[in-house]
């Protein structure tokens, strides 16, 4: 089968798609492009560059990221709508009070629209395919679980004098940043005994994201608890799960629906309460046992239950049986 990934929202080598669905897809033998028009702003040239490749390359089926994709596509060939993203996100409404309410009704419609003008639906959690149901076309849950290929394993060392800490997060007060940093300063003023070293991680590309995970000893994700940040699951906390390490999160409603064992190896936490963040912290850098039993659970879960090989075979089937 022919198959065209079509990314008008996403780079070309996104995570999910580069390195999982069309890597998995072609050793299964399918043909697959990858087309992106990341980058351009005006949706009328996304589509204008959409319909060029779609013509060009002749797909047999067409896997869209997001409404406008699906827009491009549908009238050439069967079309999947794979939703990744919060639709419509509040990065994309702008102005007023008025202004925002009107921009969030037509984006809302677009994305009905094109939930009815798809051959299949692959969504990534519920938050996010909720407005969209009950459709008519077949539809599968796709979760953002990790392949092992991606991320060495090193057995967790035993925590001293030094603590490496990571937050891989955009350096926004929206994202955490803020309440990072506040955080990991009442444990240094606490605990100046220890050497606490936050890192940040941006700007790299995904083996080399994967390839550093292991030398960290925890991840910090503290993003605002709102009404769209607590409905989307952050994909990274699977790959701090498969580096076999605990992880600091916001108490997210998206990730204890998703991943019920999950403070089996993660802290969940109130983002704004700097001092229970930093207990928390603190916890695993003083309670060698307890650090151990996360570290361990955490590997032992994604091994279990959130691998990218456990669910892979179930997109191959979707695709090919529309």
């Amino acid at each position: 089968m022919r198959i065209l990934f079509l990314q008008t929202a996403h780079p070309r080598k996104d995570d999910r798609v580069w390195y999982h669905q069309r890597a998995y897809l072609l050793a299964q033998g399918d043909e697959v492009e990858v087309c992106s028009t990341w980058g351009e702003e005006r949706w009328w040239k996304k589509i204008r560059q959409a319909v060029r490749a779609i013509k060009h390359y002749e797909p047999d089926i067409v896997i869209a990221d997001t409404p406008f994709a699906v827009l491009a596509a549908y009238r050439y060939q069967k079309v999947v709508w794979d939703i990744t993203e919060f639709y419509p996100s509040k990065k994309d409404i702008h102005g007023g009070r008025a202004v925002a309410g009107i921009m969030r009704h037509v984006k809302k419609q677009i994305g009905r629209w094109a939930a009815k003008h798809c051959s299949g639906i692959m969504y990534g959690e519920q938050g996010k395919i909720a407005p969209y149901m009950p459709t008519k076309c077949p539809v599968l849950r796709l979760p953002y679980y990790p392949s092992a290929e991606y991320i060495p394993y090193h057995v967790p060392r035993t925590i001293n004098r030094v603590v490496k800490l990571l937050y891989a997060g955009y350096r926004t007060t929206d994202k955490g940043w803020d309440n990072v940093t506040a955080a990991v300063r009442i444990c240094q003023e606490q605990m100046p005994n220890i050497d606490w070293q936050l890192d940040t991680m941006q700007g790299v590309d995904y083996e080399e994201f994967c390839s550093g995970l292991s030398k960290y000893d925890l991840f910090l994700d503290l993003r605002q608890i709102d009404e769209e940040n607590t409905q989307c699951l952050p994909i990274k906390l699977f790959y701090y799960m498969a580096a076999g390490r605990p992880s600091v999160y916001s108490r997210l409603s998206a990730i204890v629906a998703s991943v019920p064992e999950v403070e089996r190896c993660v802290s969940l936490v109130n983002p704004s309460d700097h001092q229970q963040v930093a207990q928390a912290i603190m916890r695993y850098a003083t309670d060698a046992d307890y650090y151990r039993l996360h570290a361990l659970n955490a590997r032992q879960l994604y091994l279990s239950h959130y691998t990218w090989e456990s669910i892979a075979p179930d997109m191959y089937h979707f695709i090919h049986s529309l």
